[in-house]
């Protein structure tokens, strides 16, 4: 006999989603918008969990990627998702509560349009805008080192939209 998957509808937004990503249990739905916010919606229900946003104004740029950090035994802190928005900032959430944990604007010119962890969450890979892949450590939170043009390689000739550890 086969199984049939209700089909669910969430969201109340009337703004474009750019991004979305299950939780690593399969719970949770994370949504990045266009009005620069994101939302998590409980897969179960479908109904809405969480709001994250970091501030209430006009100038909310959209968030353009996130994803959910791996839970390991360096990084103690559960439940953190990052995003990234198009004004090239970097938030870390901690998502149950709602609460922007750590912010950083490398270039405010580079739209950020992907990211990815490494399995044990300890590095962060981004990419974007401006040719350039940056790796951060997530323990200090500061770029460890940005990967650039090697030798007569010219590198990314353009924007960067996808980045994936291996």
């Amino acid at each position: 006999m086969r199984k049939v998957t209700p089909k669910m509808t969430i969201g109340d937004s009337d703004s474009e989603v750019f991004c979305l990503k299950f939780d690593p249990e399969d719970k949770y739905l994370a949504c990045g918008y266009g009005d620069g916010m994101t939302r998590i919606y409980n897969c179960e229900t479908g109904k809405l969990s969480y709001t994250l946003s970091g501030m209430s104004g006009a100038d909310e740029m959209p968030v353009t990627c996130l994803n959910w950090r791996p839970t390991s035994a360096a990084l103690k802190t559960a439940n953190v998702l990052v995003t990234g928005d198009a004004n090239g900032a970097l938030k870390h959430w901690h998502a149950t509560s709602g609460k922007c944990l750590h912010s950083k604007v490398e270039d405010p010119e580079n739209h950020i349009y992907c990211m990815d962890f490494n399995s044990e969450g300890t590095l962060l890979a981004v990419g974007g805008r401006d040719f350039h892949i940056r790796i951060y450590d997530e323990t200090t939170k500061s770029m460890a080192f940005k990967m650039k043009d090697l030798g007569e390689l010219p590198g990314h000739s353009n924007r960067i939209f996808c980045v994936k550890f291996n």
